[in-house]
């Protein structure tokens, strides 16, 4: 049995059901997300990297009564963060108001939470032997689903609401890692804040050059 799915059949051994875990767990991703995106000020990223990751799986170990998972929840909030902060800064790179770039990064990342529900949609313009792929490939942005089974142990795939609602359980999917996931939303904000970076280094260059008689 793989290990996520050996964690989901112990869960609610201890502390809380599984399933309140994941919700709770996923309230707090979707939140350090939300926190990210809307992050300017040097103090206000320090405490959507750092301090809300830490606070989230703190409050995982209270919950849950156990120390599973709070480690890859912690990761998770933070590539959450990480993505939405990365994200919001490209936008206002490109003289997108703040508000409206922490929206629309936000909106990315709750979109990317949410994959579970659109994979099997996604996958349908392709052909049918590279639609397993296209389902991986988008589940592995989920946040939300990883954190299910590698913070809280609850089966997402296999939960009444999403079985009964996609197909996604009935085919070769595998859940997403922490690994995987985090690693790949910390990759998005870091390329995008170097992206960021770099067109207002250019768009200062050209305003001094402007400013040259």
């Amino acid at each position: 049995m793989p290990p996520a799915l050996a964690l989901a059949a112990h869960a609610g051994a201890r502390g809380a059901p599984s399933e309140v875990l994941f919700r709770a767990d996923a309230a707090g991703v979707l939140a350090a997300a939300f926190v990210g995106a809307f992050a300017r000020v040097r103090a206000s990223v320090v405490a959507a990297l750092v301090v809300a990751p830490v606070v989230l799986a703190a409050l995982h170990v209270v919950l849950a009564g156990r120390g599973d998972g709070a480690t890859s929840l912690a990761a998770l909030a933070a590539a959450a963060a990480t993505g939405a902060a990365g994200l919001a800064a490209l936008g206002r790179a490109f003289a997108c108001p703040a508000p409206a770039a922490g929206a629309v990064a936000a909106a990315v990342l709750l979109v990317a939470g949410s994959a579970v529900w659109w994979a099997d949609r996604a996958a349908e313009p392709f052909p049918v032997a590279r639609r397993a792929q296209v389902r991986q490939a988008v589940l592995d942005v989920d946040l939300v689903t990883a954190a299910a089974y590698d913070a809280a142990g609850h089966d997402r795939l296999h939960a009444a609401d999403v079985y009964d609602a996609t197909t996604i359980a009935a085919t070769t999917v595998a859940p997403p890692t922490t690994a995987t996931t985090a690693s790949l939303w910390a990759a998005v904000g870091a390329l995008a804040a170097g992206a960021a970076a770099l067109v207002g280094r250019r768009a200062r260059a050209a305003a001094r050059a402007g400013a040259v008689p």
